[in-house]
């Protein structure tokens, strides 16, 4: 109600009205209140924020001795890898547009030499891939080609060259079953590193990613600071990898991306000695299959992929016959 002869004021604005402090632009009581809660608030967070940095610090500290030992390393590596290997598979995707897993390319293999009457018990299965360890990792196509045929006949050697030569591809026709067929898989490798990096890869018990295919890797390395190297009769292997690479390394340091040139070139050099030792090679009667590719290790725990490049089957007295179509 009004009071005297005054207009009457809603409450809102007498309760907004500032009270007498010694000042008439001091601020009601409930607002100084109410500051004073915000900032012990802020007080609070911030004391939080800083007890429990203080507390990962010591924990972290009391843990330093534990993970500087390489199988804590290799254990944190594999655990952190898992759920952001897919940075390393899309970027080696979009350098080999057909990549497959292990078992994808398995099955794809498989089904197209059925028609053709190629089973595990008429053939015999062989393959020309580098000797690191990281190739025989269970998920890779030739391990898991290995356990379907129930063995392996090796040729090759460092970077997958068919080191056997001659020599070994006739052995392998001795090797097979009578009546029986052959299938040959070849091919070099590399590896990528967690964040994507060509031509390297994280192996167990190492803290840092090494290169991948270390030989094929030396060797381009040698030939841009050597240049031509003579042969070494010591180091035969990789002498044959420096030469096939010395001529390409120009072109190959220009690429934007080194490494991966430098694997597919050396694939092309491993394609033509193959088909150059089946071509000089009797296998009788026999069915010949060449499976070629470029596998790619992927950091854990993903699996082993395969870039395929050649699939042919060879008839006796005819022309290879092309499957790539089998690969989509």
């Amino acid at each position: 109600k009004p009071l005297g002869l005054g207009v009457a004021r809603p409450r809102s604005a007498i309760k907004a009205r500032p009270r007498a402090m010694g000042d008439a632009t001091s601020p009601p009581l409930t607002v100084v209140r109410r500051g004073r809660r915000d900032e012990a608030g802020r007080n609070s967070r911030i004391a939080c924020t800083l007890a429990t940095a203080l507390l990962l610090g010591f924990v972290a500290l009391r843990q330093t001795s534990k993970t500087s030992s390489p199988k804590h390393v290799d254990k944190m590596a594999e655990a952190f890898s898992g759920p952001h290997y897919w940075i390393a598979h899309k970027i080696a995707k979009s350098q080999f547009p057909g990549l497959l897993s292990g078992a994808a390319a398995q099955h794809r293999i498989l089904m197209a030499l059925k028609p053709f009457g190629l089973t595990r018990r008429n053939s015999i299965y062989g393959h020309s891939i580098c000797s690191d360890e990281v190739t025989a990792d269970s998920s890779s196509l030739p391990s898991l080609l290995t356990r379907y045929y129930g063995r392996a006949f090796f040729l090759g050697g460092l970077g997958g060259a068919p080191f056997a030569g001659r020599t070994g591809f006739a052995a392998i026709t001795r090797d097979m079953p009578d009546d029986g067929n052959v299938v040959l898989l070849f091919g070099p490798h590399m590896g990528f590193s967690l964040l994507g990096e060509p031509g390297k890869f994280l192996r167990p018990g190492q803290a840092n990613a090494s290169a991948c295919c270390g030989a094929i890797s030396y060797a381009y390395r040698q030939c841009m600071i050597k240049g031509r190297m003579a042969v070494d009769l010591r180091d035969m292997e990789q002498s044959w990898l420096r030469a096939k690479i010395h001529p390409a390394c120009m072109n190959i340091s220009r690429s934007k991306f080194p490494m991966v040139a430098l694997v597919k070139h050396v694939y092309t050099a491993i394609e033509q000695e193959v088909f150059r030792l089946a071509r000089g090679t009797d296998f009788g009667g026999a069915k010949v299959v060449l499976i070629g590719g470029i596998f790619i290790n992927l950091p854990r725990p993903a699996p082993t992929h395969f870039m395929p490049l050649h699939f042919s089957i060879r008839f006796p007295g005819t022309k290879p016959m092309d499957l790539m179509a089998a690969f989509g």
